[in-house]
């Protein structure tokens, strides 16, 4: 009965993609396009990344642009409203109105983001969600997602998720040798990839003051957070990455235990920060360990900690712009990368040069308790930044006037 229930399905959604959804994405090929119109949206109906950023600097700064935030969440139509921003369901009259008249779609994954199917006419600029460390797109060759790029079924794939096929016209990057794994990754020329930095690590250069009054107008739920952090010595940030094959937490309940100990013994404040495919955990009572939602948006938060803890996030990368310490907890090292995706850098001596890689929760625990010998790098490694130093949203907003100028 299962069985059948799931063919049906599968029918019923494929007549609707045949009689309804294509047809509309041929549609969308011929609306004309206003090039004042620059609709916006972020992976998983969220108000997060890049783009969120983004459109806030467009909204704030370019009165002469009319940008949307598009989105399947009515909560978070009611938070970008609140923000005094425009916000519409994508699949409301107005929604689809911005979607087949605006000639920009700026997104940080796919144009699903916002909506594949009235996506056919616009320019698609992908921001995309951080500097890959793990393979993505057509260069993964192992574990579950490499079906959907390099199989035989590939045009089942194709066929119902349409949007993780369509090339971006441009794509965000952050120096040549990024801009060499992306062009090989989304199979678009070199020169499609905009080395212009990430604006979501613009506000990690401002001054403490200009953050802290960018926090209580825009993330009012981070000063709370901020405000926890005079009662401790120090305060670090965990945030793991998503496994494929294990969508769970990478760390246990007797472990959770002893960090909580060690933690309170040198009076360390930990917030947890999981990613949004993996189950959390309680705090089980702790007062020093908070685990925040997974929906929350932590980069207003980076710059006020003092010491990132993850594994294969590409959190890492951006962190490093902070010039703080890193500790690399990589337990399932050894299966992580043969069976999950596989790497474009060398983990392990990524993660001894720019912080310390351990591999357990004891040696994490030795390390927590010896924190302050921890070096932080001196500066970002320069082939994942180049000469980015903030301003992105700057050059960003520039660069696609100019493009639509001259398309």
């Amino acid at each position: 009965m299962r069985r059948l229930n799931e063919i049906f399905i599968s029918v019923a959604k494929a007549i609707t993609y045949i009689l309804f959804l294509y047809p509309l994405y041929f549609l969308s090929l011929f609306f004309p396009r206003n090039k004042k119109i620059w609709a916006f949206g972020s992976h998983n109906n969220t108000f997060s990344d890049n783009s969120k950023y983004l459109f806030c600097y467009v909204a704030d700064n370019c009165p002469d642009i009319e940008a949307v935030w598009i989105t399947g969440s009515p909560d978070i139509i009611k938070k970008v409203r609140s923000l005094g921003y425009k916000a519409y369901l994508k699949w409301s009259f107005e929604g689809l109105r911005y979607c087949l008249r605006a000639k920009l779609y700026i997104y940080s994954a796919y144009s699903s983001d916002i909506n594949f199917w009235t996506s056919g006419g616009a320019l698609r600029f992908n921001l995309w969600h951080g500097i890959p460390l793990k393979r993505i797109e057509y260069d993964i060759k192992v574990g579950k997602l490499a079906k959907r790029y390099n199989s035989p079924l590939k045009f089942i794939y194709k066929f119902f998720s349409p949007s993780n096929y369509q090339k971006p016209h441009f794509l965000l990057s952050t120096s040549p040798a990024i801009s060499k794994i992306f062009s090989s990754a989304f199979r678009i020329d070199i020169d499609r990839c905009v080395e212009l930095g990430y604006p979501r690590c613009d506000h990690f250069f401002w001054s403490e003051e200009r953050q802290i009054e960018h926090i209580r107008k825009r993330e009012p739920e981070i000063i709370k957070l901020i405000d926890e952090k005079s009662k401790w010595d120090k305060v670090m940030i965990y945030m793991p990455t998503f496994r494929e094959k294990e969508q769970h937490r990478i760390i246990n309940l007797p472990d959770i235990i002893k960090l909580g100990q060690i933690l309170k013994k040198n009076k360390y404040i930990l917030f947890y920060k999981s990613h949004p495919n993996i189950r959390t955990f309680d705090n089980y009572g702790w007062d020093n360990i908070f685990v925040l939602p997974n929906n929350l948006d932590i980069y207003p938060l980076l710059p006020f900690s003092d010491i990132l803890i993850t594994d294969y996030s590409s959190v890492m990368f951006d962190y490093l712009l902070l010039k703080k310490p890193i500790i690399f907890f990589a337990p399932d090292i050894n299966t992580y990368e043969s069976k999950e995706r596989g790497f474009y850098f060398n983990y392990l001596k990524f993660g001894d040069t720019v912080g310390i890689l351990v591999k357990d929760i004891d040696e994490l625990i030795s390390i927590i308790n010896n924190v302050d010998d921890i070096k932080p790098p001196e500066q970002s490694p320069i082939f994942l930044w180049g000469g980015y130093s903030g301003l992105a949203c700057k050059k960003i907003t520039a660069f696609i006037y100019e493009l639509v100028e001259i398309t």
